[in-house]
């Protein structure tokens, strides 16, 4: 059995050449592997991470507006 790291963003031959294999489990005779499962791990999007930062940017546009508000109100 064996472990892949797989960069997805890796478009060419030569970027996909840095990919690494390792052996986990040797090969014996008669040996049966089952419930072996893929497990990718979640890697934050460039889009996700910059909308979060927009939202919170809003949120604290928001906040300070209506402190703002309230602070002239009771002038």
């Amino acid at each position: 059995m064996l472990a892949i790291t797989d960069i997805l963003s890796y478009t060419t031959a030569a970027q996909a050449a840095s990919e690494q294999f390792s052996v986990i489990v040797a090969p014996t005779s008669g040996q049966v592997l089952r419930g072996v499962s893929l497990v990718p791990t979640a890697v934050p999007e460039p889009s996700n991470v910059l909308g979060s930062l927009g939202a919170v940017g809003f949120g604290i546009l928001f906040v300070r507006r209506r402190f703002k508000s309230r602070r002239m109100v009771g002038i």
